[in-house]
């Protein structure tokens, strides 16, 4: 390549007579070609250094888009629950309070009855009066209708004909009735019954 340049200079000097008669114009397209080679092999070299780190480059476009959507989902899945139900700690600790709520009650029944408790509840197997038996009814329906619309599965079955047997005064004592709240708590409470909530 020195020789083009030195070809290139001396005719460069004589500009017109170069072009005419002498090497300049050979000269001019030999250097092209060298600059072309060169460029051609810094291209060359740029598509080997892509293609070997094409993986990374792939891996650096996906792992962002799935944190994005990965995020996306867990803020939409958030907000889904919170449309969805009216407490901010969520269904399953809605179902656990309403449980907690009938279990005191049937223990508090289960103690002295009330003076007008035996005649206003004579066909049950253990009295309870009005007004404790109504709010009773009122807290198994909320916790019925609390678990057919979160509850799924085996556990969903075990809190719906459980609740119907915490309204069976009839065959149940008060504190029989009490202890089956617990046991459904205790259900509720297991780690593996949450999996069939969602």
């Amino acid at each position: 390549m020195e020789v083009i340049n030195t070809v290139f200079e001396a005719e460069a000097r004589r500009p017109l007579n170069g072009l005419l008669r002498g090497q300049l114009p050979r000269a001019m397209l030999l250097q092209i070609q060298h600059l072309k080679v060169l460029l051609e092999e810094q291209v060359e070299y740029a598509d080997q250094m892509l293609k070997r780190n094409d993986f990374s480059l792939q891996l650096m476009a996906v792992v962002p888009a799935l944190l994005l959507g990965s995020g996306l989902l867990y803020l939409l899945r958030a907000a889904y629950q919170r449309l969805r139900t009216s407490s901010p700690r969520g269904p399953i600790e809605d179902i656990r309070r309403e449980l907690v709520t009938i279990q005191r009650m049937l223990n508090r029944a289960a103690g002295t009855p009330s003076a007008g408790a035996a005649a206003l509840t004579k066909h049950e197997a253990s009295p309870m009066d009005v007004a404790t038996a109504g709010e009773l009814v009122f807290r198994v329906q909320r916790l019925r209708v609390a678990g057919a619309r979160w509850l799924r599965g085996w556990l969903k079955t075990d809190i719906l004909t459980d609740a119907n047997e915490l309204l069976d005064s009839g065959r149940l004592s008060v504190l029989q009735r009490a202890q089956l709240a617990n046991s459904l708590l205790r259900r509720l409470d297991n780690s593996k019954a949450l999996i069939h909530h969602w």
